[in-house]
């Protein structure tokens, strides 16, 4: 049987472990909910009335806006918008389009790629980035009576609002 204080020293030599051990789990568990704040792109251009749709409100759209993963972009009539993401993909808006960036996923070290596109009325062209170059699959562009897969250049489509 080992005497009370030993034990206690014992176990007091582990504490700092112990601390660490819960810091990295406490900064793995934050780092995705970090990461899902980022922003995925820039807004280049805004002609007429844009507006960006996210959790916390409708926003006019100006240049230089950031946009996220989630984020609606929706134009009016005459409204147009140029949208940048990391990757280097490029969005454009006709007018009365909107669009919504459901998922963009780009992590070149790790091999990890994905961008859906959720077209659900409007003109929209789409000139492909880094993830549809490196992993062409990974792309799908949505639409109410379909799914697009790009495998690389430029798309644009015209849906009609129902």
């Amino acid at each position: 049987m080992v005497p009370r204080g030993v034990r206690t020293r014992q176990l007091m030599k582990h504490i700092p472990a112990i601390c660490l051990t819960l810091v990295w789990a406490l900064l793995a568990a934050a780092i995705p909910a970090l990461a899902a704040d980022a922003p995925i792109g820039t807004v280049k251009t805004v002609q007429g009335d844009v507006v960006v749709v996210r959790g916390d409100g409708t926003h006019p759209c100006q240049e230089g806006m950031h946009v996220f993963t989630g984020d609606t972009l929706q134009s009016k009539e005459g409204g147009r918008a140029g949208v940048i993401l990391l990757d280097g993909t490029r969005l454009a808006l006709g007018e009365k389009a909107q669009l919504k960036i459901d998922k963009f996923l780009y992590a070149p070290s790790e091999s990890s790629f994905g961008l859906v596109l959720q077209i659900v009325r409007g003109i929209v062209i789409y000139t492909s980035g880094k993830i549809a170059k490196f992993s062409p699959a990974s792309v799908e562009i949505r639409t109410p009576v379909g799914i697009a897969g790009t495998r690389g250049t430029a798309l644009a489509m015209r849906i009609e609002a129902q």
